[in-house]
């Protein structure tokens, strides 16, 4: 970051003070309460529930995009998984001098030579993915887009299918919007954020329900908008927000951000603000349905009886998780421990008792077999913790052995007529 920036930033930011959210960090357990007897013929349980931190376990969100025309350039990674990685045409690296002064002369087709791997693909995807793994009884989540100006795609939704509707619809006019932009360029950050509050405050005063709120925000670039500094447009319209108690988690892509780190460490310091670096672009998909969105750095769910942690564990970006643990015939003493960026850690506990079905009968085995492939089904579709789902497929094996056995013991302990 320049030093004359850095210095007027510093300059303007010694006129505010900004108070700090929240840290005491929350946990629940969702429909498990202390005592439950778990009669099934696995010895696993499947446990779910919230973290959080700060004085409400409910959430808003607004998802906010950055549409800027690089972002339809190629990411680098293979977003639309069809095996060929796009990448950018040399002609298109010349997008930025046209003859009108501005970027007005490319072929879209030239920013990625596989428009399915483009940045704002990545982003996209990056967001459904996000949308999947939110739970909609304590989470909404609202939608902008944005590039030299902001639009409020989508209001606070309680729903995931109204919001992955907004993203196809996004994904189905990106050739309209390139040619539209193309004659529009810049990255007016400062401007996205100031809608996406504005949707966030209008809900807070919709509603008397006390709900944290978080801005999360994609980009590709720096603030280059509106002049003659956007950089300091940008830390005082953060400080605004933190001072109305809205959070902002930048999530700068590619190697600006990288080359920026600086900045965006500043903002954080002195707006109350979070960032998460995305080296490469592509990983965004990845990264941010795993991010934190409050102070939690980690959530432990363990088995204290057999001194076994749970598995296929899985912390979502609005605190709710999920995870099976491993079980033993009995009382199982169940613990959940969550810790804050700060070291502050709270932990609840559970007793489950155990009592697995007989699985020596042809109902029984059938039973057992029957629940193991529900449970190896449902984790495979979670995409987590492949070993495990070795391990619940060759247990499924041995009990469809078993049900043929014991099938065909009872056969021939049945009198021949």
């Amino acid at each position: 970051m320049h030093r004359s920036l850095l210095a007027g930033l510093i300059g303007f930011i010694a006129l505010h003070a900004i108070p700090a959210l929240g840290v005491e960090p929350h946990i629940e357990v969702r429909g498990l309460a202390d005592g439950f007897v778990h009669e099934v013929p696995v010895d696993w349980i499947e446990v779910g529930g919230y973290t959080w931190t700060g004085d409400s376990p409910f959430l808003d969100v607004m998802l906010t995009i950055d549409l800027s025309l690089s972002t339809f350039l190629a990411s680098g990674a293979d977003i639309d998984g069809d095996g060929r990685v796009g990448w950018v045409h040399p002609l298109a690296l010349g997008f930025q001098r046209g003859p009108l002064g501005g970027a007005n002369t490319f072929s879209p087709r030239l920013m990625s030579m596989d428009q399915g791997d483009s940045v704002i693909r990545a982003e996209l995807l990056a967001a459904r993915r996000f949308i999947e793994g939110v739970d909609f009884s304590r989470t909404r989540v609202g939608v902008v887009t944005f590039s030299k100006a902001a639009s409020l795609r989508s209001p606070l939704k309680d729903s995931a299918g109204p919001l992955i509707d907004v993203l196809d619809r996004l994904v189905a006019g990106e050739r309209q919007r390139v040619r539209l932009f193309s004659l529009n360029a810049g990255t007016n950050t400062s401007k996205a954020l100031a809608v996406a509050a504005a949707e966030l405050l209008r809900a807070e005063a919709a509603d008397a329900t006390p709900r944290r709120r978080e801005v999360v925000l994609l980009t590709d670039g720096m603030p280059t908008k509106p002049k003659p500094v956007p950089e300091r447009r940008l830390v005082a319209t953060a400080m605004v927000l933190q001072e109305r108690g809205i959070g902002t988690h930048f999530f700068p892509l590619g190697p600006i951000g990288v080359l920026n780190t600086a900045f965006f460490e500043f903002v954080d310091e002195h707006a109350g603000t979070r960032h998460t670096m995305v080296g490469n672009k592509g990983d965004i998909v990845e990264k941010l349905p795993q991010a934190r969105l409050d102070r939690v750095r980690e959530l432990e769910v363990e088995n204290q009886t057999l001194a076994k942690p749970g598995r296929a564990l899985r912390l979502f970006a609005d605190g709710s998780f999920d995870a099976v643990v491993p079980l033993s015939s009995g009382a199982n003493r169940l613990a959940f421990r969550v810790t804050t960026n700060d070291d502050v850690m709270v932990e609840v506990f559970r007793v489950v008792h155990h009592v697995p079905t007989p699985s020596d009968t042809p109902e029984g085995a059938k039973r057992q077999r029957e629940a193991l492939e529900g449970f190896a089904k449902r984790l495979e579709e979670r995409r987590v913790e492949s070993e495990l789902v070795l391990e619940l497929e060759a247990a499924h094996d041995r009990a469809v052995e078993q049900e043929r056995r014991i099938s065909i013991e009872v056969e021939r302990s049945v009198p021949a007529k």
